[in-house]
């Protein structure tokens, strides 16, 4: 697949050109996992990632190119109400009444690698309003600004 595909757009994002991906991308992606033939490293990771975006449509696959080889590196984006914000996924526990489950989280500095100024975009991560738990509204363990229900 080549960055000019009908199923890739790109956006400045934190200040970096990153790539998305329309989901209708995944099953060539998973058949021929290259793109501007630089192979896909992870695969496995990246098609979990996958599986949540056909899950969970308030979510998006990205990538950008990173490091003197430009490797690609995948990142999941969250629409909130104002932009696309990249976060990891974790699995976590309520510790007021035991709900578990996923939630979204934008606070790891490991998201912003490449961006023009990451530290700038770490603080603006900081800013994101964070959600409480689904089950008891509670605060969560971790920073979350989205959590399965």
């Amino acid at each position: 697949m080549n960055l000019e595909h009908e199923f890739i757009t790109s956006q400045i994002i934190d200040g970096q050109l990153v790539y998305m991906l329309d989901p209708r991308a995944f099953e060539l992606l998973i058949n021929t996992p290259i793109i501007e033939t630089q192979p896909i490293g992870a695969m496995d990771i990246v098609r979990h990632m996958m599986d949540f975006v056909n899950k969970y449509h308030t979510f998006s696959l990205a990538f950008y190119p990173l490091g003197k080889f430009n490797k690609w590196v995948f990142c999941l984006l969250f629409q909130t109400s104002d932009k696309l914000q990249r976060v990891q996924l974790e699995n976590v526990q309520c510790t007021n009444c035991n709900w578990r489950g996923i939630i979204a989280n934008s606070t790891f500095p490991e998201l912003y690698l490449g961006c023009p100024d990451r530290w700038a975009a770490l603080d603006e991560a900081f800013e994101s309003p964070k959600v409480n738990c689904p089950a008891c509204n509670n605060g969560l363990p971790r920073y979350a600004i989205w959590a399965s229900s």
